[in-house]
């Protein structure tokens, strides 16, 4: 393998973290709005900043982190939308964790963060946006 093959295989991991850096900005933003007004709603407000960033990276996603030029949209926003379920539960079971181990719901959300890009990356790489 030569180190051009390495850094063309390193760059789409590098636009997922970008694209997904901007998405994770958006959802603290969207969510420490919300927090700030219906605290005793931190579930709802996880899950409403966590689908806000959703609808703000599938065309990210495709378009450049993964550069798919299907035409299969439905499709892929159909998967796409099943992964971020999927996602979404994990962040949620890791946010949950944390509440009930004592920290605060800015901690708790920290904290799921590794675990939804992992899960995420893996799944859009190879389900969604499969070649």
């Amino acid at each position: 393998m030569t180190l051009r093959n390495i850094m063309e295989k390193l760059r789409q991991p590098g636009r997922f973290l970008l694209v997904g850096g901007g998405a994770t900005l958006l959802d603290l933003a969207v969510f420490s709005l919300l927090i700030y007004f219906f605290r005793e709603k931190a579930s709802v407000c996880f899950v409403v900043a966590f689908v806000f960033s959703v609808c703000c990276r599938f065309l990210a996603d495709k378009n450049y982190t993964f550069r798919n030029t299907g035409n299969a949209y439905f499709r892929q926003f159909a998967l796409y939308i099943t992964g971020c379920c999927l996602t979404l539960g994990v962040g949620m079971t890791v946010f949950s964790l944390g509440l009930q181990l004592g920290a605060s719901e800015l901690w708790s959300k920290l904290v799921s963060i590794p675990f939804v890009t992992v899960a995420g990356y893996l799944f859009f790489r190879f389900v969604v946006f499969r070649r």
